[in-house]
């Protein structure tokens, strides 16, 4: 059976000027490129354990270039030099960029330039973060799981 994911692709300012100097072909071609790369590999990896490949691919549903710094969407991380890439590694809860970033894009998460970053952000509020698992909201707050039928009282 073929599963396929549909895919917003947004390249945002800082990605197309910093990495490819302005040069949205260049930028166009590389994002397409790595998407075919994970297209192959998904579509060749068996998730199931079943000794088949899933066939799990991806297609273009919107693809969206932000050309200026002013365009509004522009709410993505700018790539910098730091190790901010939103992969959770080593004794990180979350990874979410600068202050900023983490306000905009991941409350739930504290930022790179504070003490304890990349951890859950302990603010009045903020409980717990959405990648410890289906417990945790949205808004970073444990669900009621009575309302789930997953402990019964």
């Amino acid at each position: 059976m073929d599963k396929v994911c549909t895919l917003f692709i947004l390249i945002d300012n800082s990605f197309l000027t910093l990495i490819h100097n302005g040069d949205l072909r260049g930028a166009v071609a590389q994002v397409l490129s790595s998407l075919e790369e994970v297209n192959a590999i998904f579509r060749s990896t068996d998730f199931d354990s079943d000794g088949f490949p899933d066939n799990i691919g991806f297609i273009i549903k919107y693809f969206v270039v932000l050309q200026t710094e002013s365009s509004p969407m522009n709410l993505l991380p700018k790539y910098t030099t730091s190790a901010v890439d939103g992969i959770i590694e080593g004794n990180e809860t979350c990874d979410c960029g600068t202050t900023w970033d983490c306000k905009i894009l991941d409350p739930c998460c504290t930022p790179r330039d504070r003490e304890d970053s990349c951890n859950v952000n302990k603010q009045v509020g903020i409980d717990c973060h959405p990648s410890q698992g289906i417990c945790c909201t949205l808004n970073c707050r444990y669900k009621n799981l009575l309302n789930h039928n997953l402990v019964h009282t």
